[in-house]
């Protein structure tokens, strides 16, 4: 199974940021079976969402060259109390890039 939390790119300039939407419903694969009193989207989901739109962005940024992983994470702080039913807006913005590597801030609102 894969999870693409990337429903929509709003614009992206290479180099430089990206902008785009990935509504979270009740029928998203990972609540089936979880949290059936009070469905929550899990911390964990809206940190790859982040991690994906920035990959797409250093993906695009590179001529598509390389595959983007995550290699290390810093100041994270995530929503605690977010239940399905909204959309969220993911503002992503390359700090630096090389060759070997690139740096990036992300935030969900």
């Amino acid at each position: 199974m894969r999870f693409l939390f990337c429903d929509r790119i709003i614009r992206i300039h290479k180099g430089e940021s990206i902008e785009g939407t990935k509504a979270f419903s009740l029928s998203e694969e990972f609540l089936n079976g979880h949290f059936e009193a009070l469905p929550l989207v899990p911390g964990t989901i809206f940190i790859e969402t982040m991690s994906q739109f920035l990959g797409w962005l250093i993906a695009y940024s590179h001529e598509f060259r390389y595959l983007p992983i995550v290699s290390l994470m810093d100041d994270v702080e995530v929503m605690p109390d977010m239940a399905p039913g909204f959309e969220a807006r993911v503002l992503a913005r390359m700090v630096s890039t090389g060759r070997t590597d690139s740096m990036g801030l992300a935030e969900i609102r």
